[in-house]
């Protein structure tokens, strides 16, 4: 993604098969798949924020994006929305999500910093 730009898609799981003929797994089918999964290393210290390698941050949190970025929200997905204002816009166009969809936004830059309780 160029600097500057950011982009939101929505990824949706369809929850039955489509014509067709193609169909995805239920729950209970990604519980007992064997396929093994692509390397990936877990970080478990430090703030999301400040990781230098490119990572991918997963938040599920709530169901509406940015949860209460807007209102009186004080926790992970709303600091990242203060410090990536760019994330708010999203607020405008996303509607909240299902269970089976996830939105994936790339290239949010940080903007400021904060300070508080780690």
């Amino acid at each position: 993604m160029p600097a500057g730009f950011v982009s939101f898609e929505r990824k949706v799981l369809p929850r039955g098969s489509l014509s067709g003929g193609v169909t995805y797994p239920d729950n209970d089918a990604w519980m007992k798949s064997s396929v093994p999964l692509c390397p990936f290393r877990v970080i478990s210290s430090g703030l999301i924020e400040d990781e230098e390698e490119e990572a991918l941050e997963v938040d599920f949190a709530n169901k509406y994006l940015g949860g209460g970025a807007l209102s009186r929200g004080c926790v992970q997905e709303e600091i990242r929305f203060m410090i990536n204002p760019e994330l708010i816009v999203g607020m405008l166009f996303m509607a909240s999500m299902e269970d089976n969809e996830a939105i994936e936004i790339v290239g949010a830059e940080r903007f400021s910093q904060y300070m508080g309780l780690v």
